[in-house]
Order: structure tokens, then sequence, then C-alpha cells
């Protein structure tokens, strides 16, 4: 509470934005991991050790296993054009793509630091019909709190791909990928969760000393979702 720190002479500051160019950039690297199958080609890269002179061949043969559709001149929906939502509309319009942003509360500021090859839409049906990805950067609120559903996905194209940074709108997402049986999806979804905890069982031990049985709890989630991705998919 502001209060307690106050009593303190802890000085505690509202910074908007601080971390915007950070959480773009994590965006188009989820952009590039639910396209190329990164996740499973390397996973795939790591069975082929000890073959040798074989290994060429291997990587010929089995490449075309981890091809994805390219990103540019592709729709992407942003869904909130803040400080995150207009730093991700402009850096896909710089990588080819058409851009598509909603935002009812979009400011003249706001729309000033927008490229003009941005399109603006003010229904989210827009959002969900033309899409190939979407993503979401809009707090949490009762308007915003079930924005990914069961009835919107329905709206969506065929392998579209979502990408949430925002909120906690993640376990109705999960929902929504059980209800609709998104084989597609759902994959990319556990792809993204097992490369970030990939990343974090290497930060937490390189960088702390946990207990042996919070660390196998994490190898444990590690393997059960390379597990899944190969098998239940």
């Amino acid at each position: 509470p502001l209060d307690k720190c106050s009593e303190q002479g802890i000085v505690v500051f509202n910074t908007p934005g601080a971390n915007a160019n950070a959480v773009k950039e994590l965006v188009l690297a989820g952009l590039l991991l639910s396209s190329r199958k990164i996740v499973a080609g390397i996973e795939w890269a790591k069975t082929l050790k000890g073959n040798g002179d074989a290994v060429g061949k291997m990587v010929e043969k089995g490449k075309s296993k981890f091809a994805g559709p390219e990103i540019k001149g592709k729709t992407l929906g942003v869904i909130g054009l803040g400080a995150i939502g207009a730093l991700v509309a402009n850096a896909a319009i710089a990588l080819g793509m058409d851009v598509v942003g909603y935002d009812p509360f979009l400011s003249v500021d706001g729309a000033l630091q927008l490229s003009r090859h941005i399109t603006h839409v003010t229904n989210l049906d827009e959002i969900f019909a033309e899409s190939d990805y979407i993503t979401v950067h809009v707090p949490l609120t009762p308007d915003t709190k079930n924005i990914i559903c069961a009835e919107n996905i329905a709206k969506m194209k065929d392998g579209v791909r979502i990408l949430n940074y925002s909120r906690a709108i993640l376990l109705t997402l999960l929902q929504a990928f059980r209800a609709e049986k998104s084989a597609l999806m759902l994959q990319t979804l556990l792809q993204m969760i097992c490369l970030a905890l990939t990343a974090l069982l290497l930060c937490l031990t390189l960088e702390l000393q946990l207990p042996k049985v919070k660390i196998t709890v994490l190898k444990w989630l590690q393997k059960r979702l390379r597990t899944i991705l190969k098998t239940e998919i």
C-alpha cells in the first residue's frame, strides 16, 4: 500500500510504458515462434547428436517437417493500441505485415504515433475475421476479461495464432482451446510455455541456489510439455 511505503520513506512511481519496448520484442519473438516451429526444431536437432557425417543428409531430409508460414504479407490484429500495442503495430508494418488495430480509447496523441499504414477498426469482429495473428494488449477489466473466448474464436480464421502478453485472460484462452479443439493453436501455446520453462530453468539454475525438489518439478514440467508436443498434438 502507498501509505505504508510513504511511512518508510519509499517513493512509488507510476511508469506507464517503461517496459513497452521489451514487451514489443517478446511479441515479435512470439510471432516467429508461432510460425516457424522453432522449439520443435530444436528438440529434433538434439536427436541428431552422434550421427557424425550422416547429419547433413538427415537435416536435408527432415527439415521440411519444421516449415511454417512467413509473417510477411499476413494480417496482424492488434487489440489495444497503447504504449505497447502501438510499438507492436508499427514494428509489424516494418516487417511487411498488414496491421489492423482496435482501441476504442485511442487518443489523438496515440494515433499520431501510429504508422499511416495501420487500419484502425471500431469493431472487434473485424479483427477476429481478418487476422492471421492476433495480439492482445489491454488491461484486465470486466469488459476485457473474456475477450478471447470460444464464441470469439469461432469468428476467427482456421489456424489463427493468438499471442497474449497482457493480463490474466489466459485461463479463458485455455478453455477456448479445449472447446474448439484447435490443435495448431494449442501446440503454439505449449511450445511457448515450454520455451519459457527452459529459459526459467536455466536462469534459476545459474542464478539461484534453489532446493533440489523445486528444480526437479520444473524439469518434470518441461519434460511433460515436450512429451505432449510430440505425442498428443
